[in-house]
């Protein structure tokens, strides 16, 4: 498997303190220009004021260049992904990322590629490195942007410990998605396929199995060789 590292704690920290340094440098030339121009007059305040400002547009320019940087490596993985997928390449794309990962860090992107390496796997039926890859994903850290992915993550996770019958797993699972099914939404703006996926494993550990089996033979995951199993090992 492989170790799929974001950036490192000091390179955050380090990111951190420039932003702090930059916002106090930033609040202290507000203040000293306001002091300066109420007691001295404008002109006196005029050099400092434009050093407030400068400050206050490099703390910008550096934000934007950070998410402007992660945005186009999602946007990059996600498109050559997606092309690998569609022509069912699967090894191609794991080696593409496996590459990307040795060569690019991320810094909150990982759990992107965590979920598509979990993916792959599945896709070449290799379930334990899936499941090693998917449950690398802190599903604590649920936002708008990837709501999807950390839905996606609960449901092929679930139907892995589905497919294996490891009822301690899947008690969990099912927890976790009554824990979570309500904010994933939100943030997905009631996404409709999210809710199904979401429901297929609750219904298929009540008494809507069969219901649940059935809608897991149209779902966009449908393909996947583990889940073909499942469903012809519990259809009628």
């Amino acid at each position: 498997m492989l170790s799929v590292e974001h950036y490192s704690r000091k390179f955050k920290l380090s990111f951190l303190i420039l932003n702090i340094s930059l916002i106090i440098i930033s609040i202290g030339m507000f203040i000293s220009y306001t002091f300066i121009k109420l007691n001295y007059g404008i002109s006196s305040a005029k050099s400092l004021g434009i050093v407030f400002i400068c400050s206050i547009s490099l703390f910008l320019l550096i934000n934007l260049v950070k998410i402007y940087l992660e945005y186009s490596k999602k946007m990059s993985i996600t498109k050559n992904i997606v092309r690998f997928v569609d022509e069912k390449k699967y090894m191609e794309a794991k080696e593409y990322l496996e590459q990307k990962c040795k060569k690019v860090n991320f810094y909150s992107n990982f759990q992107m590629i965590l979920y598509y390496l979990g993916y792959l796997e599945l896709s070449l039926d290799n379930l334990n490195n899936a499941k090693g890859y998917f449950c690398q994903i802190d599903m604590e850290k649920l936002n708008y942007a990837n709501a999807k992915i950390i839905a996606s993550t609960i449901f092929l996770l679930g139907m892995i410990y589905q497919y294996e019958k490891d009822t301690f797993a899947i008690n969990d699972i099912i927890k976790t998605i009554n824990d979570k099914k309500r904010k994933i939404l939100s943030l997905s703006k009631n996404n409709i396929e999210i809710d199904t996926i979401l429901n297929i494993i609750l219904n298929l550990n009540s008494s809507d199995k069969i219901k649940g089996i059935e809608i897991l033979k149209s779902c966009r995951f449908k393909d996947m060789p583990f889940i073909q199993r499942y469903v012809n090992n519990n259809s009628n």
